[in-house]
């Protein structure tokens, strides 16, 4: 497998990164002896003052399933999966202690069994509070 990554800060408040990456790994739950994954990812992060963050970006995975079997954990043969995210995410800083983020994300999964396919639209709300000296 390989694994490559570029991170590149175009000014001190906008950045990009891109991923890519491919291995094989034993897998037992998915119903195949292996799995080939391929790996793509993008995302943008822009600075917004000096407390808040805004980023968005993009990922997705192929999934080739090799020596599949039907199990009682799997009970369809799988063959291939691509697997798409997109998501954006607002966070900062609200005073010195405390800190938010708002995440939304899509996913989407292609399956060969279609019966396996699905799209999922989700928000998560986080909030933390910082203990100690900062």
């Amino acid at each position: 497998g390989y694994d490559v990554a570029l991170d590149v800060t175009i000014s001190p408040r906008l950045g990009v990164a891109v991923t890519a990456g491919r291995n094989t790994s034993a897998n037992g739950v998915a119903g195949a002896q292996f799995v080939i994954s391929n790996n793509y990812a993008a995302q943008i992060d822009y600075r917004l003052g000096t407390r808040y963050n805004v980023a968005t970006g993009i990922s997705f995975r192929e999934s080739q399933f090799r020596g599949a079997f039907v199990s009682p954990l799997d009970p369809f043969r799988r063959q291939s999966d691509d697997f798409l995210r997109i998501f954006g995410q607002f966070s900062g800083r609200l005073g010195k202690r405390l800190r938010v983020s708002l995440d939304v994300a899509h996913s989407r999964r292609r399956s060969n069994p279609a019966v396996l396919n699905f799209n999922s639209t989700g928000v998560g709300l986080s909030l933390g509070y910082q203990l100690g000296r900062g």
